[in-house]
């Protein structure tokens, strides 16, 4: 037989295994009759032309059909693995895995459009989860009311029709005896859920209210009297009710997300939450390592608690950025975290995004970054922290427009966060814009006197601007809240450049011998020995910068952008291009 009447055997072998995909009495005994050969030369044939069995050449038919169903149709896996004649949704996924290299699951949410256009439609519904009042006579059961709270939130956050208001804004209310319209008014949301824990032992007296927040009368109400080991039950059962009352109906995926449990162990549960407690403190070094302390914890009770993983990935990261803690002690640490997170449960969208800070801040692997933050917002759309690092990665790609769209979005989301309006000066710094970033800077500390970061993005604008006298004062004030490497690397900037010297070099030699114990302090160092002549001092530290993938040599384009003598040095300049070559990815 020739090649070209092979070829239209396959044709008309693939056209009847696809008009015949539901039809459970076709068999690939009767292929041969329809096609007028017998089954050993049709077998010869398929051989010839794939290399495959009849019976494999016919699944990957189907499976080709699957494909486009899951990219073109919003059918359940299940229902397309029966429309496509396999009637295993297990055996469906493991044969489209092994087709394509990628799960059913993966593949639907990789063809998903992720948000390109960034907005809260006004008809959404909205809701603030105020936090929930700790009833116990102890006060260090607050963690636990806390950690009920966060729950909640998290859950309704991944409903897409439903706005809810971030953490931080409905934190700030804590403790605060205000009127209910008034916080309706500030979150703009359109319904608010507060209630009370109480906690005695095994005991637990959960009570939720529903708030209509405008007229500020009562929707809902519910109170559960239950043991310790029913926590995950009655968290389900307040979440469902309160979906019920707004008129949110669940669709499947929704529901399953809504009623996922990474953990059934309650003492795990309860570290974990105290672990989250001192996370989201953001107090410093010590906070941190005692978040992360919790979240080990979590885990020699429940081996197999991504969350818990995820937590201490972002918490080393965060150590790690700030210098706090050298490359040694952090990153192997964070990596680890987030392959095991990863590894445990793929869908979970907080680890996509710890998978993503990793891969930008120090792998240098742009292109695995924006993966990673596209696949976390295509899992979630509503993640805070999702459009947070996404945004600032934008940022610093210079893709400026969807940095401000994701940034904003996250501040609609949590209007009262320090962190959020904090990346906003940051993002409005990168793009240039140094007058309205130190404007908004000077609004965040105005609101957050004691939050470093406004400090922070002030000071850099200050000395961009060349404002060094009123930087001092602000330098010397950054030191005193979070006395960092990067805190006295901008203090010594500002030595430097109001003819302090002795001073700068005292913080040189500080900073040169936490250099040499594995700190990341080789860029600052390098701006440092640059400002005060010692060109050779500051090559060198650039050069290690550059091997060890510190994170802040990203910004040696934006900090040097007014100092053309230094970019167009031919010896320099092999940094800037370095970092430059980064932004060009597919």
């Amino acid at each position: 037989m020739s090649n070209h009447s092979e070829k239209l055997i396959l044709e008309k072998l693939t056209l009847l295994v696809q008009e015949n995909l539901d039809n459970p009495s076709f068999s690939l005994d009767s292929l041969g009759k329809e096609l007028g050969i017998s089954r050993s030369q049709l077998h010869r044939t398929v051989k010839n032309q794939t290399q495959l069995s009849i019976t494999l050449f016919a699944r990957s038919v189907r499976l080709q059909k699957a494909k486009e169903l899951l990219s073109t149709t919003d059918q359940r896996i299940s229902e397309i693995a029966y429309s496509v004649g396999i009637d295993s949704p297990q055996s469906f996924s493991k044969y489209f895995t092994d087709e394509f290299g990628i799960s059913p699951t993966d593949f639907r949410k990789n063809s998903e459009p992720v948000l390109e256009q960034i907005h809260i439609d006004s008809e959404v519904i909205s809701i603030a989860v105020l936090p929930f009042v700790n009833m116990s006579n102890d006060p260090e059961q607050e963690y636990f009311s806390d950690g009920i709270t966060e729950e909640i939130i998290n859950v309704f956050a991944q409903i897409p029709r439903l706005k809810v208001a971030g953490r931080t804004s409905s934190f700030s209310f804590k403790n605060k005896n205000q009127d209910l319209r008034n916080i309706g008014n500030l979150l703009n949301v359109r319904y608010l859920l507060e209630g009370s824990v109480r906690k005695s032992g095994n005991k637990l007296r959960i009570t939720a209210q529903l708030i209509e927040a405008q007229e500020g009368f009562h929707l809902y109400s519910g109170k559960w009297d239950r043991e310790l080991e029913d926590i995950f039950d009655i968290q389900d059962e307040i979440s469902l009710a309160i979906l019920h009352e707004i008129k949110i109906k669940l669709l499947g995926n929704e529901k399953e997300n809504l009623l996922k449990r990474f953990t059934n162990n309650i003492a795990a549960y309860q570290l974990y939450m105290q672990g989250r407690f001192h996370h989201y403190k953001f107090s410093g070094t010590k906070g941190f390592h005692k978040a992360i302390d919790f979240y080990k914890a979590a885990i020699t009770l429940e081996p197999n608690y991504a969350n818990a993983y995820a937590g201490i990935a972002h918490c080393y990261m965060h150590l790690w950025f700030m210098s706090d803690i050298s490359p040694k002690e952090s990153i192997d640490f964070a990596k680890t975290a987030i392959q095991k997170a990863l590894a445990l449960d793929h869908e979970d969208a907080d680890s996509h995004v710890a998978d993503g800070e990793m891969k930008f801040w120090h792998d240098w692997d742009f292109a695995a970054a924006e993966k990673s933050f596209k696949k976390a917002l295509a899992l979630n759309p509503n993640l805070l922290s999702a459009h947070f690092h996404y945004g600032l990665f934008c940022g610093f790609v210079n893709d400026f427009d969807l940095a401000e769209r994701h940034l904003m979005y996250a501040l609609e989301l949590d209007p009262f966060s320090g962190v959020i309006q904090s990346a906003m000066c940051l993002g409005l710094w990168l793009a240039g814009r140094s007058e309205e970033s130190l404007a908004l800077a000077n609004k965040n500390i105005e609101k957050y006197p004691n939050f470093w970061w406004g400090y922070t993005n002030k000071l850099m604008n200050l000395i961009e601007t060349r404002q060094f006298e009123a930087a001092l004062p602000v330098a010397e004030k950054l030191c005193k809240i979070y006395p960092n490497s990067t805190s006295k690397y901008l203090l010594g900037l500002v030595y430097i450049f109001t003819a302090q010297i002795e001073k700068a070099n005292v913080i040189v030699e500080e900073l040169e011998e936490r250099a040499e114990n594995g700190f990341a302090c080789n860029y600052i160092l390098g701006q440092m020995h640059i400002a005060l002549g010692e060109y050779k001092k500051g090559y060198f530290c650039f050069e290690k910068s550059l091997e060890q993938h510190e994170c802040e040599m990203l910004f040696i384009n934006h900090a040097f952008r007014n100092k053309r003598g230094i970019k167009e040095d031919p010896h320099f300049s092999k940094f800037f291009k370095a970092i430059d070559a980064l932004q060009v990815y597919s």
